[in-house]
């Protein structure tokens, strides 16, 4: 007896494990992309080359009351190949793991890992919220998730419904953060996920607090 659906989850998996190995193997052979930046005046639409976040950073400060956000979402084990700006917040917006599926230690192991990548990046603050392909997130819950991620450290702030209010530059920035979304056909990535919009709808009804 052949599991057909287990065993085509198992092969793709190993075939992007392979491209990704691939992916970085390139990168090691030929270098890191190029850390110049871009700034663009979205009122001009002038473009101006900077040779680093940093240098950005010096000569365009953000003006008062302003908030700076790096967001990303889909990495799906690849974070480390990332070069991201500075900021004042960093916000993932889920899908961090590849397949979706629940490895016990394994997952937790790769769960640290994702935590002292997030730890290491140049915003003050880094929030983030879980997919339809976190898994282990939806196993551990929201508390084991939130330890593993920050490991005692400040300024992590992992939101499963549920708001987090920042203090940035003295001023307070409110963020919500659900991990839910709409199941997709027959794909075996279905954590957090409901069966339809008016499911979603309904499972978001009175958990947004105003004000938003």
């Amino acid at each position: 007896f052949v599991d057909a659906p287990f065993l085509m989850e198992t092969l793709v998996g190993h075939v992007a494990q392979v491209v990704l190995d691939l992916y970085r193997s390139a990168h090691r052979t030929f270098g890191d992309l190029p850390q110049q930046v871009e700034y663009c005046d979205y009122q001009t639409g002038a473009m101006t080359a900077y040779a680093s976040a940093a240098e950005l950073e010096c000569a365009r400060p953000p003006p008062p009351q302003s908030v700076r956000v790096v967001c990303i979402s889909d990495t799906h084990l690849a974070h480390e190949d990332l070069r991201l700006p500075h900021g004042d917040v960093l916000v993932h917006c889920g899908d961090w793991d590849w397949m979706g599926s629940w490895k016990g230690d394994v997952s937790e192991g790769l769960l640290r890992q994702f935590g002292a990548w997030l730890r290491r990046q140049p915003c003050t603050f880094k929030v983030v919220t879980a997919g339809n392909h976190d898994a282990w997130c939806e196993a551990l819950g929201p508390d084991r998730v939130q330890a593993l991620l920050a490991a005692g450290e400040g300024g992590i702030h992992y939101l499963q419904d549920t708001e987090a209010c920042l203090w940035v530059r003295g001023q307070p920035v409110r963020i919500y953060g659900s991990p839910l979304s709409i199941r997709h056909g027959k794909s075996k990535n279905s954590a957090f996920s409901v069966p339809s919009e008016e499911a979603l709808s309904e499972a978001w009804r009175g958990r947004v607090p105003p004000g938003l």
